[in-house]
């Protein structure tokens, strides 16, 4: 397994060139965003300047006609070319992400795998999303990017930064959407089916409720039945659903579990885990977009590199720990 030393020294020897590559793709964004921004305020103070005019000056206009046509043209003028401005914007702001993330992510990903491959638009379907069990509200809108696929070992894997909302409706009917997964999603085919289906949520109960969280989860027949684990710290972070007692057992290994509670103290990231079929599924919800980068500030925080190599180890990990433990499964 690869360190965090590894990884800053590779960051070093490796990337340097691309960062300065970077920046000054960065800087000239930047100076174009700061120009359309000016001629968007200049723009903006027109159409108000241009309002203002035509308000007190209601009588003369309406005895005018050439007055209101002139007046009609112009609004329209002004807001085509801020419409304009925000496309050119956006469409800087998407050079420059596409650029970063040949130059940086590309590598990055290269560093834990050489036969990994990065696809930047891409991103999991919302077949193999559903599939996992981990969401059960019914998903109406998804999206998502930053596709990675390729194999560790003999275990293929694939993972994206992926969305997921459900449709909520108020006491007036009226809709909204409501994000229920945000974040990195995992997905491991090992290729030999497990027996039953094992499911590891976020223990939030068992911090504020302590022992009588027990018996509340033991109501949630969803997932299967509550499985009791014997290693403490594990069971206060985490509970676990699953068809299969004895499976289950098997598959939360000693390590494994040790693994992922370091894991979660080490990011203060929540996880959610499942074993369907012949897939471990991995969902880590991350608050905003995982490898955009910012167009102004610091290119790129100490956090944010190593956020990144915790993401990638802990599925690494988990895979490797996964692939020294087949006996949990049969070939179908």
């Amino acid at each position: 397994m690869k360190t965090y030393a590894d990884f800053q020294n590779f960051c070093n020897q490796n990337l340097q060139k691309h960062f300065d590559e970077v920046k000054s793709e960065r800087a000239i964004a930047v100076k174009k965003i700061i120009l359309f921004r000016i001629i968007f305020t200049l723009l903006l103070f027109g159409n108000l300047l241009l309002v203002y005019v035509f308000t007190i000056n209601q009588e003369l206009i309406e005895e005018n006609t050439i007055a209101i046509i002139v007046a009609v043209v112009l609004l329209i003028a002004y807001n085509f070319l801020v419409f304009k401005i925000f496309i050119f914007q956006r469409k800087i702001r998407y050079k420059y992400v596409s650029f970063f993330k040949d130059k940086i992510i590309k590598n990055i990903v290269k560093f834990f795998d050489e036969t990994l491959t990065y696809y930047p638009e891409k991103f999991i379907n919302i077949n193999s999303f559903e599939k996992s069990g981990l969401i059960i509200q019914k998903i109406v809108k998804y999206y998502g990017d930053d596709y990675v696929e390729g194999m560790l070992g003999d275990t293929k894997i694939q993972f994206a930064e992926v969305h997921a909302l459900i449709e909520k409706k108020d006491k007036d009917n009226d809709k909204s959407y409501e994000e229920v997964f945000g974040g990195l999603f995992f997905i491991g085919d090992f290729n030999k089916n497990f027996k039953g289906q094992t499911y590891v949520y976020p223990d939030y109960g068992e911090k504020i409720f302590g022992r009588l969280a027990k018996y509340f989860q033991k109501l949630n027949k969803h997932r299967g039945e509550l499985v009791n684990l014997e290693d403490i710290e594990f069971e206060k972070e985490f509970k676990v659903y699953s068809t299969d007692q004895i499976e289950a057992r098997y598959i939360l290994s000693t390590s494994l579990m040790q693994r992922i509670v370091n894991y979660k103290k080490k990011t203060k990231s929540d996880i959610l885990m499942s074993f369907v079929d012949s897939n471990i599924y991995i969902g880590i919800p991350i608050k905003g977009q995982l490898f955009e980068p910012k167009i102004f500030g610091k290119l790129l925080h100490e956090n944010t590199l190593k956020n990144y190599f915790e993401h990638f180890e802990l599925v690494i990990s988990v895979v490797e720990e996964l692939n020294l433990n087949l006996r949990i499964w049969n070939k179908q």
